[in-house]
């Protein structure tokens, strides 16, 4: 009884100690060993690896993860975090891609655009299609990021990345497109 219990606490303490692939370890054999007890650590247990996964970044382990939670105890009290992760995992997956550089973009820009059309209403989109755009911008593929920065004005007026898409249509017009009257405008 006392088991699961001391395992629980010995992967949170791995974790604390940032000792992430450890504390996966542990919580896998927990959950393996002690999946028919049904005891009371086992949902936090099965939660908790799912954070661990985030944590080595091993996002499409850790949406598996959720899911499972999900499946498993769907009454359990961090249902809603578990569907917040999910959503969250699927922008940190195209964001981190975008962080390792050009190289990476086009797989990134799909990445988000996957992430847009299953969250439309999310509190990102404007800034999500303003990065494609500068992204665009970085690859030196001007007409795409001219209209991606046209879209985020378009389908996001009055917001801070509207003004930001106008000035950078005017400033890729003027700098890179040499459309001096287009610019003005």
């Amino acid at each position: 009884k006392r088991a699961p219990k001391a395992s629980y606490l010995l992967a949170q303490s791995q974790t604390n100690l940032g000792r992430m692939t450890d504390a996966l370890a542990t919580l896998e054999t927990l959950l393996e060993r002690y999946a028919d007890s049904k005891d009371e650590v086992l949902p936090d247990a099965a939660a908790d690896r799912a954070v661990v996964l985030t944590r080595l970044e091993r996002f499409d382990d850790a949406v598996a993860a959720w899911r499972s939670y999900l499946s498993s105890y769907p009454a359990h009290g961090r249902w809603m975090q578990a569907q917040r992760e999910i959503v969250n995992l699927a922008y940190q997956k195209a964001d981190k891609l975008r962080a390792k550089g050009k190289e990476h973009y086009d797989e990134a820009v799909k990445l988000y655009l996957a992430f847009l059309e299953e969250n439309p209403l999310d509190g990102r989109a404007a800034a999500i299609h303003l990065q494609i755009a500068k992204m665009r911008q970085e690859q030196e593929r001007y007409e795409d990021a001219k209209v991606a920065y046209e879209r985020c004005a378009e389908k996001y007026p009055n917001t801070r990345q509207a003004s930001e898409s106008r000035y950078l249509i005017g400033r890729l017009l003027e700098g890179k497109l040499f459309s001096y009257e287009q610019a003005i405008q």
